[in-house]
């Protein structure tokens, strides 16, 4: 068999591979879930911790409108609660 056709054999089985492993994959709704449920909890958190909205606006330099804001709304990205994460922790 000629080099190239093999080539190009094993790198459509690798695709086809791939592909598979791809489309299996399921997203897990319960990690969606629980970070929804932290965000929704994220005031009662930081109350129980006696840790004030100032101290974590101020150290993850947002303003305080856009954190009250994002505590409203419920719109924080990942990067912005593992940042409130580590303050609280």
């Amino acid at each position: 068999m000629n080099k190239n056709v093999s080539y190009l054999i094993h790198r459509q089985k690798r695709k086809r591979s791939f592909n598979q492993l791809f489309f299996d994959m399921k997203v897990d709704a319960q990690i969606i879930d629980a970070f929804g449920k932290l965000q929704v909890s994220l005031p009662d958190i930081l109350r129980s911790y006696g840790i004030t909205k100032k101290y974590i606006y101020s150290n993850i330099d947002m303003s305080r409108s856009t954190f009250d804001r994002k505590i409203r709304e419920k719109t924080f990205t990942v990067t912005e609660m593992k940042q409130i994460a580590e303050l609280i922790n």
